[in-house]
């Protein structure tokens, strides 16, 4: 009942306007959608986890493909290339990747940029292009960068890649 009494109350507001005033209005309210629109959620940094043996045991990582390991030595990959496809986790899930054949050729038959619906993952070498390698269990520095769907970095680390064929 009280919206039924407001609203010719609003109508009588809006006829005590000039045209040029209601046009001047519907611009601002127009203008404040469009920036709620296009506003950016908050930027969330992340970090890829570990993919453990028993990660690499449920993924289709079969073929000649490589791993890639953040900072030195030993530790579990955090990145796993075969042909088109890789795998990375976040937040506890595994998720997939498409490469873009748009990119440059990575070793073994990979890419240099792999795609996906949460984030995009660049590989990139020191000497500024892939490094080809039909070696098995060769080895090179490699930086990883990640970007969220709004091609906003959320992470970058430096690592080794080792690829066998």
């Amino acid at each position: 009942m009280r919206w039924m009494t407001s609203f010719p109350l609003l109508a009588l507001a809006a006829c005590g306007q000039s045209a040029e005033q209601r046009r001047a209005a519907d611009e601002a309210d127009v203008e404040a959608v469009k920036a709620a629109q296009n506003r950016l959620p908050p930027l969330q940094p992340m970090k890829p986890e570990p993919l453990m043996q028993e990660d690499v045991a449920r993924i289709d990582a079969s073929g000649p493909g490589c791993m890639v390991r953040l900072g030195e030595g030993l530790a579990p990959p955090v990145l796993i290339t075969v042909g088109s496809f890789g795998w990375v986790k976040l937040d506890g899930a595994i998720i997939k990747v498409a490469g873009d054949s748009g990119s440059e050729r990575g070793p073994v038959d990979t890419w240099t940029r792999f795609t996906g619906k949460q984030v995009t993952l660049r590989l990139e070498y020191p000497s500024g292009a892939a490094v080809s390698s039909g070696e098995e269990g060769h080895s090179h520095p490699v930086t990883l960068t990640m970007r969220d769907p709004y091609d906003r970095v959320i992470y970058r680390g430096q690592g080794m890649q080792s690829c066998s064929s």
